[in-house]
């Protein structure tokens, strides 16, 4: 007997609007996740302990919020398979604000477009993962019609490698 999990799209639901009922919180989550990376940063000798910054940029023209920080990143190598990645984090909870793995995807209930362009020290090059969040909100509310199931979420990604 061949075993195979099927996972329907409105987990994606659960895990985003379920979770975080309005987009203050969705704020809040990349907020922490930035105080997490500028933490790893301190621990690990690259910021000082004053030397961490998170800059917030809203930008009423384009509806749009940036949020950036100077942590630690994540390596560009592993950047898609962190950002794309669901309930799966390496953070222990304890030292660190988050440790599901869901967080970044809060802003799926909230935007039409979300990107993550990240990298880290010592590297040449940044990559962005972009969600189409419009698109899997509606997968997710035509499901009954499409039976839409988290795999079709793939489509909604795109990977942008960009170097320096």
């Amino acid at each position: 007997m061949d075993k195979h999990l099927n996972v329907g799209i409105y987990i994606i639901e659960i895990l985003t609007l379920g979770m975080y009922p309005d987009e203050l919180a969705v704020i809040r989550e990349y907020i922490q996740n930035s105080t997490d990376s500028i933490t790893t940063a301190i621990d690990q000798g690259i910021l000082g302990d004053s030397e961490g910054r998170v800059t917030i940029h809203m930008d009423d023209t384009k509806r749009s919020i940036t949020i950036s920080d100077n942590g630690t990143g994540i390596n560009p190598e592993l950047a898609v398979d962190i950002l794309t990645s669901i309930g799966d984090s390496n953070k222990d909870g304890e030292s660190t604000a988050g440790f599901r793995g869901i967080g970044r995807l809060a802003g799926i209930a909230y935007c039409d477009q979300l990107s993550f362009k990240t990298s880290n020290r010592g590297s040449n090059k940044y990559i962005t993962v972009h969600f189409d969040c419009k698109t899997i909100r509606h997968l997710i509310k035509n499901h009954r019609i499409t039976k839409s199931h988290i795999d079709d979420m793939v489509n909604c990604i795109s990977i942008l490698p960009t170097i320096f």
